[in-house]
């Protein structure tokens, strides 16, 4: 089990000026929850698979928008009898609808 990491902090030292317990020596203790300590406890492998994703993904988004724009580009070039030779029109719309 893991253990919790406390922090203590004394406040309010002093000595008591009136009362019962005048002339005694007080104090106060707060104890707070301190926090993780996040460098031990990141699995770097995960820190690396994480960045391994993010590069991939930013290659796919960086690519595809200049793959696509050149395939467009050469498909502009061809002229639809170079692409069905032996279908007119007339055939295409048939095939379709």
């Amino acid at each position: 089990m893991e253990q919790e990491q406390l922090s203590t902090e004394i406040v309010n030292q002093g000595i008591k000026d009136s009362g019962p317990n005048a002339g005694s020596l007080s104090f106060s203790v707060r104890v707070r929850r301190g926090l993780p300590d996040f460098l031990s406890s990141v699995n770097l492998k995960y820190v690396k698979l994480g960045y391994l994703y993010l590069l991939t993904h930013r290659y796919y988004f960086l690519v595809s928008p200049i793959v696509t724009a050149i395939f467009i580009a050469q498909l502009g070039k061809l002229a639809w009898q170079e692409i069905f030779p032996k279908c007119d029109i007339a055939d295409a719309f048939f095939m379709i609808g």
